[in-house]
């Protein structure tokens, strides 16, 4: 190995210790999965390097946030989605029922699209033909750990202790 491909993994390494652990422990999660993503990728020059995230387009959102949009099922008829409790409806004129997000079905036995909701053990189930999602906050948990000059001046620091405790060994 050259002196070129030594510093290239400390530098690796000391990336991998500082930024990326930083990024792991700032992405916003449910599951984690995205969290556990990160990973690093160095380029034919010294010192360049990409970050990448399998959830690109999750890390995306998050940053950046959304605008207001309207979801539509892709394959079926109806969007599912858990509720935390049962919805409370207010009943209209024509005795529809309507909750504060819009108007919410579930089948009855017949197949058919029906106001209300399903309760599946102790979970309870809306179905909806859209729903209108408010959009989300930008994060900027990248650009902030990225531009954040204490974070590479410890990059700086690690690389050399590893290439100082490499040079007395």
């Amino acid at each position: 190995m050259n002196i070129t491909e030594d510093i290239n993994r400390q530098l690796y390494l000391a990336i991998q210790d500082e930024i990326i652990k930083k990024l792991i422990e700032a992405t916003p999660t449910k599951t984690g999965h995205t969290a556990g993503s990160w990973k690093l990728r160095f380029g034919s020059a010294l010192g360049e390097f990409e970050l990448i995230n399998e959830n690109g387009s999750v890390v995306m959102f998050l940053e950046e946030g959304t605008k207001a949009h309207d979801i539509l099922p892709n394959t079926k008829n109806m969007l599912k989605f858990k509720i935390d409790q049962k919805p409370v409806f207010k009943k209209s004129r024509d005795n529809k029922l309507f909750n504060e997000k819009g108007r919410i079905f579930f089948f009855n036995k017949s197949k058919q699209a029906v106001l209300g909701y399903v309760k599946e053990g102790s979970i309870y189930y809306c179905f909806a033909r859209k729903v209108k999602h408010p959009g989300t906050e930008s994060r900027n948990f990248v650009k902030n750990i990225l531009n954040n000059q204490a974070n590479w001046d410890a990059v700086s620091n690690n690389v050399k202790q590893r290439l100082a405790s490499k040079s007395i060994n």
